[in-house]
């Protein structure tokens, strides 16, 4: 059935409403000054972007910010890399909201 690939992620309510003001409230204010102060018109797709033109990550430089976070993580003793979080992500999602 391939639902197997959809990974269910919800936010908590507080967080939710901390979302809901950056995007509605926050964000456009931001690039309007962008505009009128600085002639910059960058908009970009993505939630949280760097201020600079840099591309987004690749699977080199993910895994390497997985393994370097998950090894300064109490409790885990081996480096998470873009595989390995790919196939946690799915076992949590199976474990605990199979039924959503």
């Amino acid at each position: 059935t391939n639902n197997e690939f959809y990974v269910v992620r919800f936010l908590p309510d507080l967080v939710t409403d901390i979302m809901y003001r950056y995007l509605v409230y926050i964000r456009p204010l931001t690039y309007m000054l962008l505009r009128v102060c600085f002639a910059s018109y960058a908009t970009t797709p993505l939630l949280f972007a760097p201020a600079g033109p840099k591309s987004a990550w690749t699977t080199a430089v993910l895994t390497r910010e997985l393994q370097r976070l998950s090894q300064a993580t109490s409790g885990i003793s081996i480096g998470i890399g873009v595989q390995l979080y790919r196939q946690l992500s799915i076992a949590i999602t199976e474990r605990h909201l199979r039924d959503i």
